[in-house]
């Protein structure tokens, strides 16, 4: 039967750890290997895109795991930063800009009126996940990412005209006038009050309406064309319509 001494088996251990120790490894070499996080921040909520006078601003509610008091403690934040991405008529998003963590809203200036339909979603991302919106199509929340630049009458200097309500011809107009004159007297909240023609967003179209109005009296249309092929594919006014309002309130 073979036997060792005590000893000699205590000298060929340390021996073998010796040698182990001097082989050349990963950790030593490329330092070590960090952790992949498979777990993604929670998404954002109440995202809206709203169409301004030559952007669209987007707003929304940031991720839970957003949290400015965990950085405060010493602990790193578990949202990084959001990226914004874009989609016209359907096609794939695409990132078009981003935010660092705490900053919940982004100002998209690349659009172009009469463009196309642009849906929006904002995702929350750490060091190796993001978090897309979960909205179901159609819904509130759908409609409330989706904006559609509509092209608004602009004179041959690219300033708004107000007051070509029925969108007819290539100028402000008599049948603008009498379209006005046909709503005068009528207040917010009246049936068929039409805000439109409230040019000066009061709440009641009256004399200070139309006195504005004479300001646009026969102002040609310098996108005319555009503007008519947009209601002609659209089937209505309607959009330009609230964008009209929208820039009256505004």
């Amino acid at each position: 039967m073979l036997s060792v001494k005590k000893g000699t088996a205590a000298a060929a251990l340390a021996a073998a750890v010796l040698c182990a120790g001097s082989l050349p490894s990963h950790a030593d070499n490329h330092g070590l290997v960090r952790a992949i996080d498979d777990i993604p921040p929670a998404p954002v909520s109440d995202l809206t895109a709203v169409l301004q006078e030559d952007s669209i601003l987007l707003t929304w509610t940031a991720s839970h795991d957003d949290s400015a008091v965990a950085t405060a403690l010493g602990f790193s934040n578990l949202v990084h930063g959001y990226r914004v991405y874009r989609s016209i008529d359907g096609d794939e998003p695409t990132e078009i800009g981003s935010t660092p963590a705490g900053i919940t809203e982004y100002v998209d200036q690349d659009i172009t009126e009469g463009g196309g339909v642009y849906v929006y979603d904002v995702r929350a991302f750490d060091s190796d996940n993001e978090a897309s919106l979960d909205i179901e199509p159609g819904s509130a929340a759908d409609i409330a990412r989706t904006v559609i630049p509509v092209p608004l009458p602009r004179d041959a200097n690219g300033n708004l005209v107000f007051g070509w309500f029925s969108y007819q011809g290539k100028e402000v107009g008599l049948d603008d006038f009498f379209l006005l004159a046909g709503n005068l007297g009528l207040r917010e909240g009246d049936e068929g009050f039409d805000a439109v023609y409230d040019l000066d967003a009061n709440g009641v179209i009256d004399f200070d309406d139309l006195f504005l109005f004479s300001d646009y009296f026969s102002t040609n249309i310098a996108n005319a064309d555009e503007v008519q092929q947009f209601i002609t594919e659209a089937g209505t006014d309607q959009a330009i319509d609230d964008a009209i309002v929208s820039r009256l309130k505004g």
